[in-house]
C-alpha cells in the first residue's frame, strides 16, 4: 500500500476546505463573543445578585462546565426538534459553543470579581472611580 501524501487530490479539495475554514473561523468569533457576554452576565449575577439569581447563574455554570459539548450539541439537534425546535446544525453549534464558552467564562471573571479586596474597592471610591 502507498502511503505517500496526493497533493494534487488536497490542492483538487482545496475550495471545500477553505469554505470549511471559514465557518469554523465565524463558529469561533461568534461563539467566543456571544459566551462572553453570556459569561459576564452570569459573573455578575453570581456575584452581586440576590438568592435566587445566584442560584440560577450557579446551576447554569456547574451544568455546563460539567456536561460534555458534545452532549449538549446532540441535544439541540437531535433533542430539540421532538418538543417542535428545529435549528439548523450551524446554529445548533454557534448555541452550544456560547453555552459552554459563557459558562467557563463565567468561572473566569467570577474568579477576577472575588479577586477584588474590599480595601481596593474603597480606594478606588475614594478616587471617584465609578
Amino acid at each position: 500500500m502507498d502511503y505517500t501524501f496526493q497533493w494534487g487530490v488536497a490542492f483538487s479539495h482545496l475550495p471545500y476546505l477553505l469554505g470549511g475554514a471559514l465557518v469554523t473561523l465565524h463558529l469561533t468569533f461568534f461563539g467566543f463573543v456571544i459566551g462572553l457576554l453570556i459569561g459576564l452576565v452570569a459573573s455578575v449575577l453570581q456575584a452581586y445578585g440576590g438568592s435566587v439569581l445566584r442560584s440560577l447563574a450557579s446551576g447554569y455554570i456547574v451544568f455546563f462546565t460539567n456536561t460534555p459539548s458534545l452532549v449538549t450539541a446532540f441535544f439541540l439537534f437531535f433533542g430539540l426538534p421532538e418538543f417542535g425546535i428545529l435549528l439548523s446544525p450551524y446554529e445548533c453549534i454557534l448555541i452550544n459553543l456560547a453555552l459552554n464558552a459563557g459558562a467557563f467564562l463565567a468561572d473566569v471573571f467570577r474568579g477576577g470579581i472575588a479577586s477584588v479586596r474590599q480595601v481596593e474597592l474603597e480606594a478606588a471610591e475614594v478616587l471617584g472611580f465609578s
